[in-house]
């Protein structure tokens, strides 16, 4: 017959302390563990952060004077347009104001949407 295995038998007292120190290294652990997920959502955090400025930052302002409400680099773009009179009259008018008051836009060269050079002029 097979013996029956209570675990009474096999228990035997621990040593003086180790109850503690088992409880000290798992309280190590899970601090350990708490701060890592901490760092991680802090960056994470950071990262969102950063980006967010960024985002609002960067992309929302185009370069150039924004004389009339209109920026520099939109006039270039739309010049071939305002040539042609393709621009509805609201647009139209911020490039004539914009060409008025900016002054390196004001070089521009009306004919060929360039600006013109200290050579050319």
């Amino acid at each position: 017959m097979t013996k029956k295995y209570s675990g009474a038998e096999a228990w035997c007292p621990c040593v003086p302390g180790e109850l503690q120190r088992v409880a000290a290294r798992t309280r190590g652990r899970r601090r350990r563990e708490f701060l890592r997920q901490a760092g991680s959502v802090a960056a994470g955090v950071a990262v969102l952060g950063v980006g967010g400025y960024l985002a609002t930052r960067l992309g929302t302002t185009p370069p150039g004077h924004p004389y009339g409400g209109i920026a520099c680099a939109d006039v270039v773009r739309l010049m071939p347009r305002y040539r042609a009179k393709e621009l509805n009259a609201e647009i139209a008018e911020r490039i004539q104001i914009h060409l008025a008051r900016c002054p390196e836009c004001g070089k521009m060269d009306r004919k060929s949407g360039t600006r013109k050079t200290q050579q050319s002029v």
